[in-house]
Order: C-alpha cells, then sequence, then structure tokens
C-alpha cells in the first residue's frame, strides 16, 4: 500500500525471497510471478538487509549462510512499516511454529512447497503488512537478540 495525496493505494504483493538454495528461489519466484507478485531473491541476511525496504512480505530460509530468520525479522522491524516475515524449513515443526508467532512473525511454510498454501501465506502476510501501513501501528513483541524460547520445554 502506498500513499498518494494521502489516500491509501493498494498495491501487488513485493515478496523477499531469502533462501541459500537457488531451487528454492527459482520455484518460488515461479509460484509468486504467476500471481502478479513483485519478487526479489538473495542467499543472505547481508543482501536481505539490504533489499528488504522494497518488499511487504518476506520469505525466509530458517537457516541462512551468514545468521538466520531472526537476524532477518530483525531488519525488517527497523522499519515502519515492517514486512511480514514468513519462515520455511524443511521439515517444518510445532516448535519453530511456535517460535516464530512468539517472536512476531507471520507464518512458517513446509517444504516442499505447495502453490496454494505459499500464495495463502503471502496474500496474508501482505495484509498484515497494508494494515499496518494504514494505521501506522504495530502490536508485534521486540526481538531478543539471543532466542531462548522453547514452546515445549518442561521444567
Amino acid at each position: 500500500m502506498r500513499r498518494i495525496a494521502g489516500l491509501c493505494v493498494a498495491t501487488p504483493p513485493s515478496v523477499l525471497l531469502v533462501s541459500p538454495e537457488s531451487g528454492a528461489r527459482t520455484l518460488l519466484q515461479s509460484i509468486l510471478q504467476k500471481a502478479q507478485c513483485r519478487t526479489l531473491a538473495c542467499a543472505r541476511c547481508r543482501d536481505a538487509a539490504d533489499l528488504i525496504h522494497l518488499a511487504s512480505a518476506v520469505i525466509c530460509e530458517r537457516v541462512l549462510p551468514d545468521g538466520s530468520w531472526l537476524d532477518v525479522l530483525r531488519a525488517a522491524r527497523a522499519l515502519s512499516p515492517a514486512p511480514a516475515l514468513i519462515v520455511t524449513a524443511r521439515p517444518a515443526d510445532a516448535g519453530l511454529w511456535a517460535e516464530v508467532l512468539h517472536f512476531g512473525g507471520y507464518d512458517v511454510l513446509a517444504q516442499p512447497f505447495r502453490a496454494e498454501e505459499v500464495m495463502w501465506a503471502v496474500k496474508g502476510a501482505h495484509g498484515r503488512w497494508a494494515a499496518e501501513a494504514g494505521t501506522g501501528a504495530s502490536q508485534r513483541p521486540a526481538v531478543p537478540e539471543q532466542t531462548a524460547f522453547r514452546p515445549y520445554a518442561f521444567r
């Protein structure tokens, strides 16, 4: 959503794909471009930090060569509105999903990707970004330097 003369104007999702695997990036680009989404792609946290301001949604691998999805989430949070983050993993488990939601990520996508699930997640993430752009408010928790969140750790 962009503001033109004080009005909010809808735009198609612009999605940043962050994955060290070129095959995953290519597959996601193919799925998203069929739905008229704009895509940007990179393999590292460092590159994501340089491109993230251009995105309304980010699809990011759990582990990257120079960090993790938490590093990308921190970069996103520096922006207003912050692009919504979707984390991918093989396998994607309930613990990861709980951790992503706890720290303010939008969703988790399991690999291999299914086009319908990718599009559902991206449309929702873009909607979250657009709502934040319209209100200027964010209610997401702070992202810690080191994560100690363990949803299934009992003492």
